[in-house]
C-alpha cells in the first residue's frame, strides 16, 4: 500500500470518528435537554392537576379522571412537544371555563339592562299566550274577570316571575370575590360573596304593565274585526 493510499484511508477514518463523536455529543445533548424538558413538564402537570382540582371545586363540578390520548409522536422530542401543546390547551380551556363561570348564565355577553329586558319580555310573552286564550274564550268566561286578569293579574304575575328568574339566570356560577380589610388596614384574603344582580324593576314594570294591556286592547280590536 502506498503512502498516499494510507493517508487517504487515515483521513477517512478520522472523518468517521469525528462524525461519530459529533453524533454522540448531539445525542448526549438531546438526552439531557429531553430530561430537563421532561422534568419541567412533570412539574407543570403536577401544578396543573392542582389548578384543575381547584377550578372544579370553584365550579362545583366533580373532577373526572383524565385518560391520556394515544400519541402519534415518533421521537421523544416530538412527544414532549405534543405534551406541551396539550398542556397549553388544557390551561386555556380551564381559564375560559373560569371566565365563563364568572359571567351570568343567560346572555352573558350583553349588558344587564338588555338581559333584564329579555327576561321580562319572555315572561310577558308567556302571559300574552294566556291573554290570547282569554280573548278567544271571551264568550265563555266572565268579561270583567278576563279584563282584570289581562290588565292587572297577568302583568303582575309576569313581572314577579321575571323578577325571580333574573335572580337565577343573571347570577354567575362563581360569585365575585370581595376583598376585606383588617383593623390595621391590610387587605385580607378575598372571599366569595353572593351576587345580587340588578333586576331593573322599573324596566320590568314598564314592559309588563304597558305591553300586556296594549296587547289586550289589540286582541280585543282584532276579535271585534274578525267577528
Amino acid at each position: 500500500m502506498s503512502w498516499s493510499s494510507y493517508a487517504e484511508l487515515a483521513r477517512r477514518l478520522d472523518a468517521v470518528r469525528q462524525a461519530e463523536a459529533e453524533r454522540t455529543t448531539r445525542q448526549r445533548h438531546d438526552t439531557e435537554s429531553g430530561r430537563v424538558a421532561l422534568d419541567q413538564l412533570v412539574d407543570r402537570l403536577a401544578g396543573q392537576q392542582a389548578d384543575l382540582t381547584s377550578a372544579a371545586s370553584a365550579l362545583r363540578i366533580r373532577m373526572r379522571l383524565i385518560d391520556p390520548a394515544p400519541s402519534t409522536a415518533r421521537t421523544v422530542a416530538e412527544a414532549l412537544r405534543q405534551a406541551g401543546q396539550a398542556t397549553d390547551a388544557a390551561d386555556q380551556a380551564r381559564e375560559e371555563a373560569l371566565r365563563r363561570a364568572g359571567q351570568p348564565q343567560f346572555l352573558p355577553e350583553v349588558s344587564p339592562v338588555a338581559r333584564n329586558a329579555a327576561v321580562y319580555g319572555l315572561c310577558a310573552g308567556v302571559a300574552l299566550v294566556f291573554q290570547t286564550v282569554l280573548v278567544l274564550l271571551a264568550d265563555q268566561v266572565d268579561t270583567v274577570g278576563a279584563a282584570l286578569w289581562s290588565l292587572c293579574g297577568l302583568p303582575v304575575i309576569a313581572f314577579f316571575v321575571g323578577y325571580l328568574v333574573i335572580g337565577v339566570v343573571a347570577v354567575p356560577r362563581i360569585p365575585p370575590a370581595a376583598t376585606h380589610q383588617d383593623h390595621s388596614g391590610r387587605r385580607t384574603q378575598p372571599k366569595r360573596v353572593t351576587a345580587d344582580p340588578d333586576r331593573s324593576p322599573r324596566l320590568g314594570l314598564a314592559i309588563c304593565f304597558l305591553a300586556l294591556p296594549v296587547a289586550w286592547l289589540v286582541l280585543i280590536l282584532l276579535r271585534g274585526l274578525v267577528s
